[in-house]
């Protein structure tokens, strides 16, 4: 499973296309990643944007844009205050 992850991360997957495909959450591919001394992906790529967009369709709670995407809720969290903030910031 291990050097699924790996083939995919160097192919340029996103931790949510590979949690998709493996079912292994982004924090497990990190631990990963840290084993075999492969750079993680930047928390804040393709999935901040992704949790963005559906922050802003407001169908889906942070519980469950966490769970669908295979990240923590507090990473969700810390999204939405940080994107707040800069609201703030730029008035």
């Amino acid at each position: 499973m291990e050097q699924q992850i790996i083939k995919l991360r160097r192919e340029g997957k996103t931790a949510a296309q590979i949690r998709e495909a493996t079912g292994v959450s982004y924090y497990q591919q990190r631990r990963i990643y840290a084993r075999h001394n492969i750079p993680a992906p930047s928390r804040y790529g393709q999935t901040r944007r992704t949790i963005l967009a559906m922050l802003a369709e407001g169908r889906l709670n942070q519980n469950q844009i966490a769970k669908h995407l295979g990240v923590s809720r507090q990473l969700v969290s810390e999204i939405k205050l940080h994107e707040q903030k800069k609201g703030l910031d730029n008035e």
